[in-house]
Protein backbone atom coordinates (compact mmCIF):
# COMPACT_ATOMS: atom_id res chain seq x y z
CA UNK A 1 0.00 0.00 0.00
CA UNK A 2 2.96 2.76 0.99
CA UNK A 3 4.29 2.41 -2.55
CA UNK A 4 1.09 2.75 -4.36
CA UNK A 5 1.02 6.17 -2.26
CA UNK A 6 4.11 7.30 -3.14
CA UNK A 7 2.88 6.46 -6.83
CA UNK A 8 -0.42 8.48 -6.10
CA UNK A 9 1.87 11.24 -5.06
CA UNK A 10 4.61 11.50 -7.73
CA UNK A 11 1.55 11.59 -10.22
CA UNK A 12 -0.35 14.22 -8.24
CA UNK A 13 2.63 16.56 -8.25
CA UNK A 14 3.50 15.59 -12.22
CA UNK A 15 0.21 17.00 -12.77
CA UNK A 16 0.83 20.93 -11.42
CA UNK A 17 0.04 23.18 -14.27
CA UNK A 18 3.46 24.33 -16.18
CA UNK A 19 3.21 28.27 -14.80
CA UNK A 20 2.73 30.16 -18.69
CA UNK A 21 5.45 31.99 -20.22
CA UNK A 22 8.26 29.56 -18.38
CA UNK A 23 11.01 29.54 -20.53
CA UNK A 24 13.86 26.81 -20.46
CA UNK A 25 13.32 23.40 -20.74
CA UNK A 26 10.14 22.28 -19.78
CA UNK A 27 10.91 18.70 -18.35
CA UNK A 28 10.24 17.90 -14.85
CA UNK A 29 12.73 16.40 -13.16
CA UNK A 30 11.40 12.40 -12.03
CA UNK A 31 13.67 12.57 -8.63
CA UNK A 32 12.41 15.69 -7.45
CA UNK A 33 9.45 14.88 -8.13
CA UNK A 34 9.54 11.42 -6.37
CA UNK A 35 11.46 13.73 -3.40
CA UNK A 36 8.38 15.78 -3.30
CA UNK A 37 6.70 12.55 -3.14
CA UNK A 38 8.79 11.32 0.05
CA UNK A 39 9.20 13.63 2.07
CA UNK A 40 5.52 13.06 3.05
CA UNK A 41 6.39 9.25 4.18
CA UNK A 42 10.56 9.39 4.89
CA UNK A 43 11.82 10.48 8.43
CA UNK A 44 15.08 11.45 6.62
CA UNK A 45 15.89 12.21 2.66
CA UNK A 46 19.35 11.71 1.61
CA UNK A 47 19.02 12.08 -2.65
CA UNK A 48 22.57 11.38 -4.86
CA UNK A 49 21.83 13.48 -8.00
CA UNK A 50 22.86 13.13 -11.39
CA UNK A 51 25.12 15.92 -12.87
CA UNK A 52 25.84 14.82 -16.53
CA UNK A 53 23.26 17.30 -18.08
CA UNK A 54 24.59 19.51 -20.58
CA UNK A 55 21.63 21.64 -21.98
CA UNK A 56 20.52 24.81 -21.14
CA UNK A 57 21.54 27.17 -18.09
CA UNK A 58 23.44 23.33 -16.49
CA UNK A 59 24.96 23.28 -19.52
CA UNK A 60 25.94 26.90 -20.05
CA UNK A 61 27.69 27.10 -16.44
CA UNK A 62 29.30 23.87 -16.74
CA UNK A 63 31.64 25.21 -19.78
CA UNK A 64 32.04 28.47 -18.65
CA UNK A 65 33.10 27.68 -14.96
CA UNK A 66 34.00 24.14 -14.84
CA UNK A 67 31.53 22.83 -12.92
CA UNK A 68 29.59 19.84 -12.77
CA UNK A 69 26.01 20.68 -13.88
CA UNK A 70 23.68 22.01 -10.88
CA UNK A 71 20.29 21.86 -12.94
CA UNK A 72 18.97 18.81 -11.41
CA UNK A 73 20.30 19.49 -8.10
CA UNK A 74 18.35 22.75 -7.89
CA UNK A 75 15.25 20.89 -8.66
CA UNK A 76 15.97 18.52 -5.65
CA UNK A 77 16.79 21.17 -3.14
CA UNK A 78 13.65 22.88 -4.44
CA UNK A 79 11.70 19.52 -3.70
CA UNK A 80 12.65 19.79 -0.41
CA UNK A 81 11.65 23.21 0.51
CA UNK A 82 9.80 23.52 4.29
CA UNK A 83 7.50 25.48 1.64
CA UNK A 84 7.90 23.83 -1.96
CA UNK A 85 4.63 26.42 -2.85
CA UNK A 86 6.44 29.39 -1.37
CA UNK A 87 7.71 32.86 -3.07
CA UNK A 88 11.46 30.97 -2.43
CA UNK A 89 10.64 28.07 -4.31
CA UNK A 90 9.02 30.23 -7.32
CA UNK A 91 12.85 31.80 -7.31
CA UNK A 92 15.15 29.36 -6.81
CA UNK A 93 13.21 27.96 -10.59
CA UNK A 94 13.26 31.35 -11.45
CA UNK A 95 14.67 31.80 -15.24
CA UNK A 96 15.95 35.47 -16.26
CA UNK A 97 14.22 36.24 -19.74
CA UNK A 98 17.03 39.17 -21.42
CA UNK A 99 20.29 40.49 -21.58
CA UNK A 100 23.31 37.82 -20.39
CA UNK A 101 21.18 35.95 -18.15
CA UNK A 102 18.92 34.64 -20.07
CA UNK A 103 17.43 31.02 -19.89
CA UNK A 104 19.67 31.03 -16.44
CA UNK A 105 17.87 29.37 -13.49
CA UNK A 106 18.32 31.42 -10.19
CA UNK A 107 19.08 28.14 -8.30
CA UNK A 108 21.85 27.71 -10.88
CA UNK A 109 23.22 30.76 -10.48
CA UNK A 110 23.35 30.40 -6.45
CA UNK A 111 24.93 27.25 -6.81
CA UNK A 112 27.38 28.16 -8.89
CA UNK A 113 28.11 31.32 -6.82
CA UNK A 114 29.00 29.41 -3.67
CA UNK A 115 30.98 26.85 -5.39
CA UNK A 116 33.14 29.98 -6.68
CA UNK A 117 33.34 31.61 -3.30
CA UNK A 118 33.42 28.08 -1.20
CA UNK A 119 35.91 26.41 -3.65
CA UNK A 120 34.20 23.39 -3.99
CA UNK A 121 31.10 22.35 -5.99
CA UNK A 122 30.14 19.73 -2.73
CA UNK A 123 30.20 22.01 -0.38
CA UNK A 124 28.17 24.98 -2.45
CA UNK A 125 25.46 22.27 -2.60
CA UNK A 126 25.31 21.83 1.17
CA UNK A 127 25.94 25.43 1.83
CA UNK A 128 22.54 25.88 -0.67
CA UNK A 129 20.75 23.07 1.25
CA UNK A 130 21.71 24.54 4.17
CA UNK A 131 20.59 28.02 3.69
CA UNK A 132 17.46 27.31 1.97
CA UNK A 133 16.36 24.98 5.07
CA UNK A 134 16.16 21.94 3.04
CA UNK A 135 14.80 18.91 4.73
CA UNK A 136 16.72 16.12 3.77
CA UNK A 137 20.11 15.90 2.02
CA UNK A 138 21.26 16.81 -1.44
CA UNK A 139 24.28 15.36 -3.13
CA UNK A 140 25.90 15.51 -6.88
CA UNK A 141 26.98 12.06 -7.89
CA UNK A 142 30.19 13.36 -8.45
CA UNK A 143 32.45 16.44 -7.71
CA UNK A 144 33.47 17.00 -11.11
CA UNK A 145 31.64 17.42 -14.78
CA UNK A 146 30.72 14.24 -16.75
CA UNK A 147 29.24 13.36 -20.12
CA UNK A 148 27.34 10.55 -21.14
CA UNK A 149 28.27 8.60 -23.90
CA UNK A 150 25.17 6.48 -25.43
CA UNK A 151 26.06 3.30 -27.87
CA UNK A 152 23.10 1.59 -29.97
CA UNK A 153 21.88 0.90 -33.08
CA UNK A 154 22.03 4.38 -34.04
CA UNK A 155 25.58 5.04 -33.28
CA UNK A 156 26.88 6.74 -30.75
CA UNK A 157 25.73 10.39 -28.87
CA UNK A 158 27.48 11.99 -26.74
CA UNK A 159 25.94 14.11 -23.99
CA UNK A 160 22.89 13.99 -22.03
CA UNK A 161 21.32 16.55 -24.04
CA UNK A 162 22.13 14.99 -27.26
CA UNK A 163 20.93 11.58 -26.24
CA UNK A 164 17.70 12.82 -26.03
CA UNK A 165 17.32 14.09 -28.92
CA UNK A 166 18.35 11.10 -30.70
CA UNK A 167 15.67 9.09 -32.24
CA UNK A 168 16.31 5.20 -30.75
CA UNK A 169 18.84 6.90 -27.59
CA UNK A 170 15.93 5.07 -25.66
CA UNK A 171 16.71 1.57 -26.61
CA UNK A 172 20.90 2.16 -25.77
CA UNK A 173 23.23 -0.81 -25.59
CA UNK A 174 25.37 1.20 -23.01
CA UNK A 175 25.53 4.71 -21.41
CA UNK A 176 28.52 5.54 -19.66
CA UNK A 177 29.98 8.54 -18.14
CA UNK A 178 33.13 10.39 -19.59
CA UNK A 179 35.56 9.88 -17.80
CA UNK A 180 34.84 6.31 -17.02
CA UNK A 181 35.83 7.41 -13.16
CA UNK A 182 34.82 10.98 -12.69
CA UNK A 183 35.99 12.69 -9.55
CA UNK A 184 34.17 11.07 -6.08
CA UNK A 185 32.29 12.70 -3.42
CA UNK A 186 33.35 12.58 0.13
CA UNK A 187 30.17 13.51 1.91
CA UNK A 188 30.20 17.35 3.69
CA UNK A 189 29.21 16.96 7.41
CA UNK A 190 25.91 19.33 8.01
CA UNK A 191 25.90 21.01 10.80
Amino acid sequence: MRGRLLHDAVRGDRAEPRRPGRRGDRRRSWLSQTLRAARRYAGGITAIVSVADDGGSSGRLRADFGIPAPGDLRKCLGALLPEPASPLAAALEHRFDAGALTGHAFGNLLIAALAASMGGFAEAVAEAGRLLGALGLVLPATIGPVDLKATGDFGEVDGQFGSWRRPGCASSRSCRPTPSHPPPLSVPRRG
